[in-house]
């Protein structure tokens, strides 16, 4: 912490030096004596700011926040809620007027009173909140807060930065409905009883009504007793309860995620896909998730119960913070900078700087103080980088919210290859699928033969497709100029034209296409498929 100028002294002290030089260039004793004079001040009351700094880092400033126990690190995007804070002053000098700034990720939206500040005595501690607001699913950092304090004439500052690790889980927001799209299948095995109800002639757990026979009911289903009370032939309509299974597929790829964080195709789609897993598991179905870019990133076998929605959901919130190397866009030099500068900002270790190397920094060194504070990595961890170093250092980036930017997009047909990995997934399964959920804007994929091949291996024929289609327009930010509005008109047509070519493709596999736009509620648009789908 060294104390610096504040820019009103930067305006003094070029005011005072200009005025020197004007003295000395038109010989005026008193513009020469006035500017050195003032900057005589400036240098004393810098001179005065060194020891205070010295101060502050002997006896220190103590800073502690944490969040509410109602919070307890899962919070719900768009619902507001307080971190509270605590500062103790335990130097001998009186803290007067500091004010804050906090530092998090771009997901949380903090709201701090104009001109924030505390002031505290020597000794005393200063209680305060901040509001905050996840902005989107995910995983959220604190990663700090800087106390900015001033000397009373406005002339040397010192900055003070209290590091964090601080995270929490932004949940997606849950939603509920009564319908899910799509029935069983006749003739599915019988894992479990469920709340979907199959009509059975002659055979099944319940009696749903006698009625009269009509061409194709099997004979055992005769009730003979009702047709010799009644003259006429009656059969038995039985009923079983099953337990259906459900896949939901959720395209995570470049094209899914541009926008401001809430406002992606990417965040409907994990609200979509956690909305749907929520509906299910609350039948007692079983729900398998798989999400995909060009390969095959999640991949959660069919489960029950409430402990396997937390599981999909952590799945789901997890592909807002991959830090893959075939994913992301950073060079190995880049990223080796990224982690020294965090390391020496947030943990306090310094790392020596090599020149003349393959890395900037010491690699090894940076790879030993990574283990010992997050320990040893998974074997799953090996697989983010091919170089085991530089997998290290992403799985850094990961558990401390240092963010690596996404990929900007995929070359043809990558998209139409995950895709058909998904559904080779789905297919390679020993389990019975009732029902498919795609969620993807289709965009991209090129390859659609390579597509309809996994869709026929996944068996879509033979159950329920529905494909959520985020509208890429409606999820673009509204126009603010007349020529920015006909471009974007321009494009609607266009992909327009392009889900219509899709939604010929996928009528072939039995597959219902819905548009969805930012505002509308995965459940409704779930309970309009079935509807149309009856």
């Amino acid at each position: 912490m060294i104390p610096t100028l504040t820019r009103t002294a930067v305006l003094v002290v070029a005011v005072a030096a200009a005025a020197v030089v004007l003295g000395l260039a038109v010989t005026s004793p008193t513009l020469l004596l006035g500017g050195q004079l003032v900057l005589a001040v400036v240098a004393l009351a810098y001179l005065a700011a060194l020891p205070r700094a010295h101060l502050v880092r002997r006896e220190r400033l103590e800073f502690a926040w944490r969040l509410p126990p109602l919070v307890a690190g899962v919070v719900t995007p768009g619902v507001p809620f307080k971190v509270r804070c605590r500062m103790r002053n335990w130097t001998s000098m009186t803290l007067h007027h500091a004010r804050i700034d906090v530092f998090a990720s771009p997901g949380l939206g903090l709201r701090l009173e104009p001109g924030s500040s505390i002031s505290a005595r020597s000794g005393e501690k200063v209680d305060f909140e901040i509001e905050a607001t996840a902005l989107a699913a995910g995983r959220h950092f604190l990663h700090g807060l800087t106390l900015l304090m001033t000397d009373r004439f406005g002339l040397i500052q010192m900055h003070l930065y209290f590091p964090s690790t601080l995270s929490l889980s932004a949940f997606p927001r849950p939603a509920a409905g009564r319908r899910m799209p799509g029935h069983p299948l006749t003739g599915s095995p019988l894992d479990r009883t469920g709340r979907h109800f199959l009509n059975l002639h002659g055979s099944g757990t319940e009696l749903k009504e006698i009625r009269q026979h009509r061409s194709g009911d099997p004979f055992r289903s005769i009730d003979w007793k009702a047709t010799a009370r009644t003259g006429r032939l009656m059969v038995r309509q039985m009923e079983s309860e099953i337990q259906a299974t459900h896949v939901i597929i959720l395209d995570g790829s470049a094209t899914m995620r541009p926008g401001a964080p809430g406002k992606r195709k990417l965040d409907y789609g994990v609200e979509a896909a956690c909305a749907y897993a929520r509906l299910a598991l609350g039948r007692n179905d079983r729900v398998a998730l798989v999400a995909f870019d060009s390969r095959v990133l999640v991949h959660v076998p069919p489960g029950e119960g409430w402990t396997h929605w937390l599981r999909i959901t952590e799945a789901l919130i997890g592909l807002f913070d991959r830090v893959d190397e075939d994913l992301t866009d950073m060079t190995d030099v880049e990223l080796v900078e990224a982690v020294a500068a965090h390391l020496r900002q947030q943990e306090g270790i310094t790392l020596p700087h090599l020149h003349g190397g393959v890395w900037p920094f010491d690699v090894d060194t940076m790879v030993k103080q990574i283990r010992g504070i997050l320990g040893k990595p998974r074997p799953k961890d090996r697989e983010l980088a091919t170089n085991s170093q530089l997998a290290e250092l992403r799985r850094y980036c990961r558990a401390r919210g240092l963010p690596i930017p996404y990929r900007g997009g995929t070359s043809h047909g990558e998209k139409a290859k995950g895709l058909s990995a998904a559904l080779a997934t789905i297919g390679a399964s020993r389990q019975r699928v009732h029902s498919l959920l795609l969620i993807s804007d289709l965009e991209g994929i090129g390859a659609w033969d390579q597509v309809e091949r996994g869709l026929r291996m996944a068996g879509t024929t033979r159950r329920p497709l529905l494909v959520i289609v985020p509208f890429a327009p409606h999820f673009a930010h509204p126009a603010s100029e007349p020529l920015t509005e006909q471009v974007r008109a321009l494009l609607e047509i266009e992909e327009r034209r392009r889900l219509e070519a899709a939604r010929r493709r996928l009528s072939r596999h039995a597959g219902r296409l819905v548009v969805a736009a930012p505002q509308d509620m995965p459940a409704l648009l779930y309970a309009r498929a079935a509807t149309r789908g009856q």
